[in-house]
């Protein structure tokens, strides 16, 4: 999908780019790629050896932690 989304901006908007932006555009994508396959990696390995209920007190409390400043005006929604 990133493959995707980047051709077509590079397509579209052609020439705004220079070479030197195509190699930094490919280092980005590059180091994207590696970062999300080790998070990717880390996050199963973690999944493998414990399960998912730190992770799911972790939401409740954040959600009650998100509802409280919506009502006491912190958090707006519009």
């Amino acid at each position: 999908m990133m493959v995707a989304a980047t051709a077509y901006d590079v397509l579209k908007h052609y020439r705004f780019f220079t070479l030197h932006d195509v190699g930094l555009i490919l280092i980005g994508f590059i180091a994207a790629f590696v970062s999300g396959l080790v998070a990717v990696k880390a996050l199963l390995k973690f999944v493998s050896k414990k399960n998912y209920i730190p992770f799911a007190y972790y939401r409740i409390v954040f959600g009650i932690v998100i509802i409280i400043l919506w009502l006491s005006g912190w958090i707006s929604w519009e």
